[in-house]
This record gives C-alpha cells, structure tokens and sequence, in this order.
C-alpha cells in the first residue's frame, strides 16, 4: 500500500499530460518502471539481489521509542503527545569492566545534624571509603559556614587514619551549601579525566541562604565537564525545589531521606550504581519542528527525576550496566504543525 501510494502521487505530478517540463517524461517513466518492480515479489527479489550488502550501523547502545499514539488528527487546538525513550547499554557491554570513580561526599555538619543523623553519615562514609576498589579515587567535604576538605582525593591507602578523621567530624554552625559545594567540585577536578566517573554527593538537612544562584551557576559549569551532583536531602527542612534543580542541571538525581536509618542504604545504592555505570551523562541533542513545544520530560529510571528542558541538549542523567535509562517526554502539537498527514519529530 505504501509503495502504490508512493507511485500515484509521483504520477500525479509527473505524468505527461500534467507536467510537459524537459526531462519529467523520463522521470515518469522511471518512476512507472520503478512500481512495477517494487510491486512484483519476483521482480523486486531479483532487483535485491544486485544491491551492494547493507552495512549494519553499530550504536554504543540499544533504544526503544514508544509513542502514546500512533497519529494525530487536524484539530483547530492544541494537542498533547506523550514518548517514553528507553537507552540501554548493548548486550556485549553489560558485563564489561565499569569505569573507575572520582567521587566527593560532601556532607552537612550544621548543628541540626546532630546526634543520630551525624552518627549515620559518618558510618556510611566509613563504609563507602572501605569498599573502594583500588582504583577510585575518594574525596569527603565537610560544610557548615565553612567547608573542611577531610579527605583529599587521591589513591587511599592508610584508610585507618582516614576513618579516624571521619570520626572526629563534629556538627556546629549554619548551613551554606555553596561553601561545600565549591570544596567538594575542587577536589573532584584535580582527578578529572574522561576515563573515570566523576560526581558529587551532597548529604544536607537545611535549606542555604543567600547562595543558591552561585549553586547553580556552578552547577551549570561543570555539567560542561562532565561532572554530576546528586543531591540528599535529610529530614524535613531542606529546599526539595532547590535541590531538584541544583541536580538536574549535571544529568543528576535529588533523593529525600525521611529517617535517619535510611541514609546509609541510599547513599550505598547510589555509590554502588555509580560503580555500574556504562555512561554517565546522556546528554540529548534535539531540534523540534515549528508548532512543536517540548514541555515537560521526567527520568523513570534509573533515578527518578525530572529533566531541565530550557535548551537542546538535554542532561538525561547515567545509564547503567544493568539498568536501562527511560525517559518520558511531554509534546505541545500546535495546530500549524499538523498542515499534513505526517508530522515529522526530528531528534
């Protein structure tokens, strides 16, 4: 059916009768010849056999689009389209050793952290530091009104002396976000190299004042680096807006930590999926055709989230060895964009 609608609407145009321009006779003419191979199983087999061997094109990963319909329909309004896109690492590459890590933990001891939550993130950080393989590289940041570098990055070897400095971290004073922040990207960038997976965790219970525009510039900067922050917020008190934004501007996640307890399961699952990453920041390069808006999309996994969709390209966050990223996007079609039967979405 396609390829007889192909053939009466080239005819249309170019059939003698209609079209008497130099050269359309030929065109015709090929075009009628080309339908009747094509729409003869025998012939067009035949007419395969002489094309050259189709090159198969090898992707650094597998993809899946799916359309919340097939079609739209010429309405004087707008319409919504929704598409899920799932990316995934191809199947020879799931078991592949994973890229070593430059990570930072950069952690809240203001005087709110007091007693059991400090009690928990200096275990977790504890054990973070002891399940390092030999080649990452570990990083602790420690901020209040000031930031306190407690562990530099480099290769640890003594790691006794470093879990007793990670003991000794005491809470007292305000919450500045910036100040650990701007610490912990510091450390991240004397290790950064394009063979390892370089990110910031950042653990706070309080909101910062004063310093969320320079958070987020600095943010916006190293997402150009590829460096990403992953923001937990502990507790009740801290800014839920603030942080989403402040980690999807890297590809990042935002996490809320409800119960102290539950600190040292989410940052281990979130160090231990940095430690399975195939890629680690997906960025999506698109151009929308006119009357097309893209208006909201949304990480389902591997960390859910939303996506910043200010400007092309888009930081779609990792996608690990084991866990494929999909990603819902959301459509505005204006009434323009539907002027035919096909509407195109370049991507």
């Amino acid at each position: 059916e396609e390829i007889k609608h192909a053939y009466f609407e080239a005819a249309q145009k170019l059939h003698p009768d209609k079209n008497t321009a130099a050269g359309e006779t030929e065109l015709f003419l090929g075009a009628q010849q080309a339908y009747e191979t094509l729409s003869n199983s025998k012939r067009r087999t035949l007419y395969d056999a002489t094309l050259p061997a189709q090159q198969k094109i090898f992707l650094p990963y597998d993809h899946k689009l799916i359309y919340s319909r097939p079609n739209l329909v010429q309405l004087d309004e707008p319409q919504m389209l929704y598409l899920i896109m799932e990316l995934e690492a191809p199947a020879e590459a799931r078991h592949s050793p994973s890229p070593p890590l430059n990570v930072c933990l950069v952690l809240d001891r203001s005087t709110s952290m007091k007693g059991e939550k400090m009690d928990v993130v200096k275990s977790t950080a504890i054990q973070v530091l002891r399940n390092l393989r030999p080649q990452d590289i570990l990083s602790v940041v420690t901020f209040s009104d000031r930031a306190e570098v407690i562990i530099p990055a480099a290769y640890h070897q003594d790691r006794t002396r470093l879990e007793a400095r990670i003991q000794m971290i005491q809470p007292s004073g305000a919450t500045e976000i910036y100040q650990g922040l701007e610490a912990g990207v510091k450390e991240v960038m004397r290790s950064l190299d394009a063979k390892r997976i370089s990110h910031v965790i950042l653990l706070t219970d309080g909101h910062t004042y004063g310093d969320e525009q320079e958070c987020l510039a600095l943010a916006s900067k190293i997402a150009e680096r590829g460096i990403g922050i992953s923001a937990m917020g502990i507790g009740q008190e801290w800014n839920d807006v603030f942080l989403d934004i402040l980690a999807t501007r890297t590809g990042g996640s935002s996490a809320f930590i409800s119960e102290p307890k539950d600190i040292k399961r989410l940052l281990l699952e979130k160090f231990n999926a940095l430690a399975q990453t195939y890629a680690d920041d997906v960025a999506l390069e698109f151009t929308l055709q006119d009357g097309v808006e893209l208006s909201y999309a949304f990480r389902l996994q591997p960390d859910p989230g939303p996506v910043l969709v200010n400007e092309s390209p888009l930081h779609l966050g990792p996608i690990l060895q084991d866990t494929a990223i999909r990603v819902i996007f959301e459509y505005i079609i204006e009434p323009k964009a539907v002027k035919s039967n096909v509407l195109t979405f370049l991507e």
